[in-house]
């Protein structure tokens, strides 16, 4: 399967070799003479219309449903929904159903149907149960085993909307579905079929324990991360991701066996490059890109030529709305984060990406670049909400030609350590070992500690005066110019753990002492309560005044780093690992915190 990319939106598409394969998969454990009568039968368009196959079917079938294409235009069955649907979506839910899918993922930008969508796939599912005689019996189930369809959202208010607010109200038009469900505050229920829909939220782990057969995770980048607690510290995890899993588990330990795939649609707006539909996306690639050579290898391309993948910009949806409109592009550089408006087919500068997009949001673009390229364009960024929004002052920050002060960038506390005395230190008059840059000012170290599972932070810095600010009152306008501190780092050192070990507290001390016996005026030493406790006593008996001082409990800390970036006050080496981090820094959507990407890291952007 190839996803194809184009302006920043993916596009699952079968090659016609793979859906032989495909198929050839599904009956690989029939004799070698059925598998020739059916791939015969399949290559010369056989459709089964047969007096043996009506038979069959009648057999499993109260009533024999009408194809895709005929259902999404029948008012009996689907109501007003064959009026209100995108065409475009409507062409994509019968390549759904015919090819076989399991697995919808539908991303892009806000308004283009996105729910809508699913749930009237949803519907199309309930309806081909709902023709069986047994749904239980063909599922593989027990006789009046209960039957769920899950859509699951950030709360389960948010759940029973989708539940109640678009499929109930689906239901209610068609003539088909109207008076043979029960709508209650918890479910809708169709007794004389066993089948339920539940409402669920991304914190409620009951509903992964019931007989699942189709999941709707709504708007899952949306969803955040919980909390695991570890042996040393807390992981994060992503809710989407674990229910997406929970999901996929269940219905494949139920209907697998008998050879069925159930079905899980993936539905949220884009945010961050790392969110869950991303990051899903692009794991489908990777697996349909496998050679497969083995059992397990093939399995896996298998399911990944079992998801499908729409994104569509807001404006893409219905693209003859807009054929007539102005056309602008957004050009923006991801790795300044600076953006620009031109006409369509203007010239870009080196590094820019341009987007095209009609008048109508001409406003949007204009008032906010960034988010207008997310959200109307549904195109992901770096990050979601960047903290940093002008990348370009990060790099202004470091500077290469500053003095190396350690042989590595990361150090391994299991191995040695070496600090270029020579790179960064000068003998005084008197013969005595001293910083070569402000040598009279008072050093301070900078720990974020940890143990097994993030990296350890550790920086030295140190006040190298003031310059004169000129700030303007946001609200009257009235500029003031005051002095603020310059702050020159001295060293910055990703600290990691051990293959199969945690990092020595111990060892970081003995660094932090080998600074003092070296000649630099080491005086105070910040870390955040969890790792001040151990190690407050021992650094005091060193003379070294501990500071209490988290990044996570205020965002006081980053606002002040911030405000001194865009100030240009700060002066760094150059470290890879601090650059990127600061670059992927975003807020958190409450505003009350700075945080990291999932697979990403702040352990010296908080040092």
């Amino acid at each position: 399967m190839i996803i194809e990319t184009e302006d920043g939106h993916y596009k699952s598409v079968r090659t016609p070799a793979e859906e032989r394969s495909l198929i050839e998969y599904t009956i690989r454990d029939m004799d070698p003479r059925s598998r020739e009568c059916v791939m015969m039968l399949i290559e010369k368009g056989f459709e089964g219309d047969t007096e043996a196959a009506d038979e069959a079917a009648s057999d499993l079938w109260d009533i024999a449903p009408v194809p895709i294409e005929d259902w999404l235009e029948d008012p009996n069955l689907v109501g007003d929904i064959h009026k209100a649907i995108f065409p475009q979506h409507k062409l994509d839910i019968i390549e759904f159903f015919n090819g076989n899918y399991h697995e919808y993922i539908l991303t892009g930008g806000t308004g283009v149907g996105k729910t809508f969508t699913a749930t009237v796939c949803i519907m199309r599912i309930l309806y081909e149960m709902l023709c069986l005689k047994s749904p239980q019996q063909v599922l593989g189930l027990a006789p009046g085993s209960p039957i769920y369809l899950a859509p699951i959202s950030k709360t389960k208010e948010l759940a029973r909307r989708v539940a109640f607010g678009q499929i109930a109200a689906k239901l209610n038009l068609s003539p088909f579905f109207r008076g043979r469900f029960i709508e209650t505050k918890e479910e809708i229920r169709f007794p004389d079929k066993g089948i339920y829909i539940i409402g669920g939220a991304s914190s409620d782990a009951g509903i992964l324990g019931m007989d699942v057969v189709s999941g709707l995770v709504d708007e899952g980048n949306f969803m955040g991360s919980g909390k695991m607690a570890t042996r040393s510290d807390t992981e994060s995890y992503d809710k989407a991701e674990t229910i997406y899993n929970g999901l996929v588990n269940r219905i494949q330990s139920r209907l697998a066996r008998h050879g069925l795939n159930g079905f899980v649609f993936l539905v949220s707006s884009k945010r961050g490059a790392d969110d869950f539909t991303e990051r899903r996306i692009r794991a489908v690639r990777e697996d349909s890109m496998i050679d497969p050579k083995s059992e397990t290898e093939w399995e896996a391309k298998i399911r990944a030529l079992g998801v499908f993948v729409r994104d569509y910009s807001t404006w893409g949806i219905v693209p003859d709305k807009y054929v007539d409109q102005k056309w602008w592009t957004l050009a923006y550089n991801p790795e300044t984060g600076r953006t620009r408006i031109v006409e369509k087919g203007s010239e870009l500068h080196r590094g820019e990406r341009g987007i095209d997009f009609p008048n109508d949001f001409l406003a949007d673009f204009k008032r906010d670049p960034i988010g207008s390229l997310r959200d109307k364009a549904g195109v992901s960024v770096e990050v979601a909400n960047p903290f940093i929004t002008n990348r370009s002052y990060i790099d202004d920050m470091m500077d290469a030609t500053l003095p190396r002060v350690f042989d590595v960038d990361e150090w391994n506390t299991e191995e040695d350590l070496e600090i270029l005395w020579d790179n960064f230190m000068v003998k005084n008059l008197r013969g005595d070992p001293t910083p070569a840059c402000c040598p009279n000012a008072m050093r301070h170290i900078a720990l974020d500690m940890s143990v097994t599972g993030d990296a350890t932070g550790f920086a030295i810095g140190h006040d190298a005066g003031a310059t004169e600010i000129v700030r303007r009152d946001a609200r009257t306008g009235k500029e003031t110019t005051e002095l603020a501190p310059i702050v020159h780092i001295d060293a910055v050192l990703r600290i990691v753990p051990p293959a199969a070990g945690e990092i020595e507290h111990e060892k970081i001390r003995d660094l932090i002492y080998r600074f003092q016996g070296g000649g630099m005026a080491v005086k105070s030493v910040s870390m955040d309560q969890w790792s001040r406790a151990p190690n407050e006593q021992l650094l005091r008996k060193h003379g070294l005044k501990v500071i209490k001082l988290s990044v996570d409990a205020k965002l006081d800390p980053y606002l002040t780093m911030r405000a001194s970036l865009y100030e240009r006050r700060i002066k760094s080496p150059f470290h890879k690992h601090l650059r990127k981090e600061m670059r992927r820094l975003e807020m958190s959507s409450n505003g009350r915190k700075v945080d990291h990407p999932r697979s990403g890291s702040k352990d010296l952007s908080d040092v």
